[in-house]
């Protein structure tokens, strides 16, 4: 599967280990309309992976702002693969369960 991430941000304050951020899948990554769908994960690391389904749209972009100061500092893929190295497999097949099981919380 592949993803476009807009936002991959890592807390690991004190006890914290955990990941938020958001994605296009490849075939809403160059759709030419407003607000573009996207996917937003969260999760401990090694642990179970939570999506929803969502819009791209100013409101997400502030919720970013507010994770940022809730200690979150953006990453960028190499370096969740190297601190998380299963992340993608684990991704895509939860988020394949979640989306056959109907369980994508959010816009539809």
């Amino acid at each position: 599967m592949s993803v476009d991430f807009k936002f991959i941000g890592w807390n690991n304050e004190g006890t914290s280990d955990k990941f938020w951020g958001y994605f296009f899948h490849d075939s809403d990554a160059n759709l030419d309309v407003y607000p573009r769908p996207c996917y937003v994960f969260w999760g401990r690391r090694g642990g179970a992976l939570n999506f929803k389904k969502d819009y791209e749209t100013g409101s997400l972009r502030d919720l970013v702002s507010k994770k940022k100061t809730k200690g979150y500092r953006w990453v960028d893929e190499k370096q969740l693969r190297t601190v998380w190295p299963n992340f993608e497999d684990q991704m895509e097949q939860r988020l394949c369960f979640c989306i056959l099981a109907n369980k994508i919380m959010g816009a539809n």
